[in-house]
């Protein structure tokens, strides 16, 4: 008696089993996670790299802030319509975001004789993660100054860096 009750308890553990991994293997279900990840402008790391190239070397000085994105630029002895420029490298130190590069302000000390612009100014620039950009400033003179202190501005240009999904 006591041998059927072990084998009637082991026939009821085995049909358990059986229909446990049955049922496990016949049901399937879907785990989906869904969320949203965001990176704050403040937190991006994009800024100069410190290349900088000028049209003229003569009429031109230009620098760029390492680690931000603040640069400047120093004009002189321009003749009227005359244009320079200064083109900077951007690098997005990001390993798996994009930035988008747009033109926040330009501090321009002498605006009545000169005239500047960037080539992000009506469209900004995307800069893969891990890569580089340039972002081009343009300075021309509009009007001839009458006096030497007029004909040399000192122009402080800052962009600015928002993410962008790849």
């Amino acid at each position: 008696m006591k041998n059927k009750k072990s084998l009637l308890g082991l026939c009821l553990l085995v049909l358990v089993l059986v229909l446990g991994v049955g049922y496990a293997v016949v049901s399937s279900v879907n785990l989906d996670i869904t969320g949203t990840a965001k990176v704050k402008s403040s937190d991006l790391k994009v800024s100069f790299n410190g290349v900088t190239n000028v049209s003229s070397a003569d009429k031109v000085s230009a620098n760029a802030t390492d680690g931000s994105l603040s640069a400047t630029i120093a004009v002189t002895d321009l003749t009227l319509n005359e244009s320079v420029t200064a083109t900077y490298t951007i690098k997005n130190e990001e390993t798996d975001v994009n930035a988008e590069v747009i033109k926040a302000s330009i501090v321009n000390n002498k605006p009545d004789y000169f005239e500047v612009t960037t080539d992000v100014d009506s469209s900004p620039k995307t800069i893969n993660a891990g890569g580089t950009t340039t972002v081009t400033v343009t300075v021309k003179l509009v009007q001839t100054p009458v006096a030497d202190t007029d004909s040399t501005a000192n122009i402080t240009v800052n962009l600015t860096a928002s993410p962008v999904q790849p």
